[in-house]
């Protein structure tokens, strides 16, 4: 539960926020925010359960902040989008210490986890570059083939790709 407060510290209302991170993860992915009232202390789940195919997650949420607020509220969210966030922080996480291994791994479970995900597809290319790869130009083409000529422009720019820049293969793909 996050509590908001006006200037002078008085609860003005609160939120619930639903996150997820890996076992090994040091921080929290927040894919879900479920909403309270300007009358609400606090929001608390009551009720969090996966579909019974496992493809969302949903939260039942009960706000109070007294005798005259006590109400509940939904919110769901996507698995696989909750995943790929959680695995995609943790990598970004381990590539800010040079982990560029341990990176990989986690961004190749965030691809996996939703395939459409532009962020994930580009983070793995990233740091398989980095390792010097030969799996770097596949990865490259599913993050191109996700996210397009902005994929594109933005790796011709990377610093992560230096070691490849002048491969003929990247600069037909970031042409």
């Amino acid at each position: 539960s996050v509590t908001h407060r006006d200037q002078e510290g008085h609860v003005i209302g609160a939120h619930l926020d639903v996150g997820a991170k890996p076992r090994d993860g040091d921080t929290i992915a927040w894919a879900l925010t479920v909403p309270g009232d300007r009358e609400s202390i606090s929001v608390h789940p009551d009720v969090l359960r996966f579909t019974a195919d496992g493809r969302t997650l949903g939260v039942v949420a009960h706000g109070y902040g007294g005798e005259y607020s006590d109400y509940y509220d939904v919110g769901a969210v996507e698995s696989a989008r909750l995943a790929e966030q959680a695995y995609n922080l943790a990598g970004l996480r381990r590539l800010a210490r040079d982990l560029a291994a341990a990176a990989a791994a986690l961004f190749e479970k965030a691809a996996a986890a939703d395939p459409s995900s532009e962020k994930a597809a580009y983070n793995l290319a990233c740091a398989l570059a980095r390792l010097g790869s030969g799996e770097t130009q596949a990865a490259l083409a599913r993050a191109i083939a996700v996210g397009g000529a902005a994929v594109k422009q933005k790796a011709a720019r990377d610093s992560d790709f230096a070691a490849v820049r002048a491969a003929p293969w990247f600069v037909a793909l970031t042409k």
